[in-house]
């Protein structure tokens, strides 16, 4: 308290070997001359705040990151590019939940271009023997949703 003002801060503290986020708050006590008699000090324990600041932010740092993954990886779907191959960054204790969802959108990215692919390998063989006279060849397995009309 030689500042003679209020201080604020924050900090770390590590009583009784336990590590806590703090705010304190100090004030002088001043008798009524104005001389400092003592001091008024305020703490709250930040250490729940924090921890869910960090998590809050690691989260966010995984997200962004992942989240760029797949942009990349539809933009390059977008350009005709079928050798992509989605993959998902393993997660933490504070992550796994995002890990999780972002599983399950690269599985399905990668099922989407598993199907074209092999559509079209098989389209490409069928049309291939027909330019070489051979009309006996066709599409034999279901295909789905709007690639139905290609069989057919």
């Amino acid at each position: 308290m030689s500042e003679n003002m209020m201080v604020q801060d924050e900090t770390i503290s590590n009583a009784a070997n336990k590590k806590m986020d703090i705010q304190y708050t100090g004030v002088p006590l001043k008798d009524e001359e104005g001389n400092i008699i003592g001091a008024l000090e305020i703490i709250l324990d930040q250490t729940d705040v924090k921890n869910k600041e960090r998590i809050d932010s690691k989260q966010a740092a995984y997200r962004a990151v992942e989240l760029k993954k797949v942009v990349e990886m539809l933009d390059r779907f977008s350009k005709g590019d079928l050798s992509i191959v989605a993959s998902t960054t393993e997660g933490d204790e504070d992550t796994k939940v995002l890990e999780g969802a972002f599983r399950t959108i690269n599985d399905r990215i990668n099922i989407i271009v598993d199907a074209i692919n092999s559509y079209i390998v098989e389209i490409s063989d069928v049309l291939m023997k027909m330019s070489q006279k051979d009309l006996t060849n066709s599409i034999e397995r279901e295909y789905m949703g709007d690639f139905v009309d290609l069989r057919n």
